[in-house]
């Protein structure tokens, strides 16, 4: 699938199609094909988002949760 990584300027709110969820400021991952692609080309057009770049990520301060072993009944130990 062919996709944009958007922000919203101007702090303005700007609605997913689909889910009515406003844009995170920081910009997300959104589809360039299909309807709703459509959507979000015009949003650029109209100047109410721009196409950016992610910001890099800090590995080492990223959190991965640890699920607790089981033992060989399933519950947990």
């Amino acid at each position: 699938m062919v996709s944009a990584f958007l922000i919203p300027l101007n702090d303005l709110i700007v609605r997913d199609p689909r889910s009515h969820v406003p844009l995170i400021k920081g910009g997300e991952l959104k589809p360039m094909i299909g309807p709703e692609g459509r959507y979000w080309r015009r949003r650029i057009k109209d100047g109410t988002v721009s196409i950016g770049k992610p910001k890099e990520v800090n590995k080492s301060s990223v959190v991965v949760p640890v699920e607790k072993p089981r033992s060989a009944t399933g519950k947990e130990k």
